[in-house]
């Protein structure tokens, strides 16, 4: 049944009742129109609803990574609570000669545990607290006017009346559209109006028995300014209510819900009720967990013509990165759909080393030469298997020593190589070149970078003494000197 049908319901039901007059508190009856009454209310509703409202939360089980580590990314969704949409028509008619004010008025929805829905279910205005539980409740008034009869329970719901054109109405602006609402003679100002309420998961609980949808009221209430009643000490009060079942099939759980993950690298990753289990139905209160996780890329290897300066800036463009995961859910295919109110993030470490080489200017040929090799980790994550080789341009090997076997973020330290270069080396430059490899906790290889120091090998001055003897004419030398062949003519003075 439409909310067509039910009008006419209804307009059947306020045909035997819509207004009340008598004192603040009088108990509400089945019965004909008061000769007297000058304000009519009916309500046409439609069937209330009941859906699932949702949080999500994301988490991630890492705060930093290294390339190579697996972050797990879980999505909590809670049904937090559920939400009760009634929608439907008001009505309030004036069948007096003069205009009717509204001065204020309340609405207010009630549960019923004992599955009763009686069409003279009209006790108190809405105050018949021994046979209907108010869930929740809106209300307005015009400013300065209290209210002879106040709403059963606090407001708590949202209520919107959003009015209808009428000849003869005029309808006040602001956000409350309803007080202050004047009608004229045999004018009808109508309001389409939708309440919603929030439910915590032990309202949405109650409103069923078993599978069974227990029965929903919602009553509506005006006061008048004015109207011309039988005694003047009482006040003009009317009130209407319209009881029907609730339409849902399930109790207000969340179903076929669906989590899409966005991952660090843009990857979007769906989980649902094939994935997740948990996913399929969420009751009022309880909450699923989904999981996804995501692997660390490995930086590529260090390329053949990549110099050791583009390298380190690619490193350093990884280090400290912060890699950021967003999720959303949403219930069945086109229901509810919210998003995690933060994402979650991940700070990525690299271990960045640098090496310079340093060493003597000059050395003799036949001796050895020491060269330092400067290390430091400038990088945010720990290096370990520091491999150091050093070698000349044609492959021979250098030995080294003192490598530390890892180097902690911001940690420095100097290894040793030495070179006894040969006597018969030539004279001139000597440059010989140091890489170094290393590796991450995860075993990730990098590198190789390098360095270079060149040293001059020098040769050392050989020093001539030659003797003459003139009575033999010949020369004597010390030294070890190849044979010289003296040439002389004449005689030595």
């Amino acid at each position: 049944m439409g909310i067509r049908s039910l009008r006419t319901t209804v307009v059947a039901l306020a045909a035997v009742l819509v207004l009340v007059v008598g004192t603040a508190g009088q108990a509400l009856a089945c019965g004909t129109r008061e000769r007297n009454e000058n304000l009519h209310l009916e309500t046409s509703v439609g069937f209330p609803t009941l859906s699932p409202s949702i949080s999500l939360s994301l988490a991630v089980d890492r705060q930093t990574a290294i390339p190579g580590d697996k972050l797990t990314y879980s999505a909590v969704v809670t049904n937090t609570a559920s939400n009760l949409t009634i929608t439907g028509e008001i009505q309030a008619s004036n069948s007096n000669r003069t205009a009717a004010t509204i001065g204020a008025w309340y609405d207010v929805v009630s549960s019923d545990p004992k599955g009763r829905c009686g069409d003279c279910d009209q006790d108190s205005h809405g105050n018949d607290k021994d046979k209907w539980t108010p869930l929740a409740a809106a209300a307005g008034a015009l400013v300065g006017r209290m209210p002879v009869q106040k709403a059963p329970t606090a407001p708590g719901m949202t209520f919107s009346a959003v009015p209808v054109t009428a000849k003869g109405v005029t309808y006040p602006s602001g956000t409350d559209t309803i007080s202050g609402t004047s009608i004229g003679p045999s004018a009808t100002a109508r309001w389409e109006f939708t309440a919603v309420l929030a439910l915590t998961p032990a309202q949405a609980k109650a409103l069923f028995k078993g599978s069974e949808a227990l029965p929903i009221r919602q009553s509506f209430h005006a006061e008048p300014t004015s109207g011309i009643i039988a005694d003047s000490n009482e006040a003009t009060l009317a009130s209407v209510n319209f009881c029907q079942q609730l339409t849902m099939k399930n109790s207000g759980s969340a179903t076929n819900v669906s989590v899409a993950i966005t991952l660090p690298d843009g990857t979007v990753r769906t989980l649902n009720k094939s994935t997740t289990a948990a996913l399929e139905s969420i009751a009022p209160g309880a909450s699923a967990t989904a999981t996804t996780s995501y692997t660390v890329p490995v930086p590529a290897a260090k390329g053949a013509s990549e110099t050791d300066a583009a390298y380190h800036a690619r490193l350093a463009a990884l280090d400290a990165k912060r890699m950021t995961a967003s999720a959303t859910a949403r219930v069945g295919t086109a229901g509810l759909s919210v998003a995690a109110p933060a994402p979650a993030t991940t700070t990525e470490t690299v271990p960045i080393l640098s090496l310079t080489k340093t060493g003597p200017a000059t050395v003799d040929a036949g001796k050895s030469a020491t060269y330092d090799l400067a290390l430091s980790n400038n990088g945010s994550a720990s290096a370990r298997s520091l491999t150091l080789a050093d070698s000349l341009p044609d492959g021979t090997a250098i030995p080294t020593g003192g490598t530390p076997a890892a180097l902690a973020p911001a940690a420095t330290g100097t290894a040793h190589a030495s070179y006894a270069v040969p006597a018969a080396q030539p004279a001139g430059d000597l440059t010989d070149t140091a890489s170094l490899r290393w590796t991450d906790a995860n075993g990730n290889i990098y590198g190789p970078i390098s360095s270079n120091a060149t040293t001059k090998v020098t040769r050392p001055t050989v020093t001539v003494t030659v003797i003459v003897t003139a009575s033999s004419g010949s020369i004597t030398y010390g030294g070890a000197v190849p044979a010289i062949t003296p040439s002389y003519s004449g005689w030595l003075g």
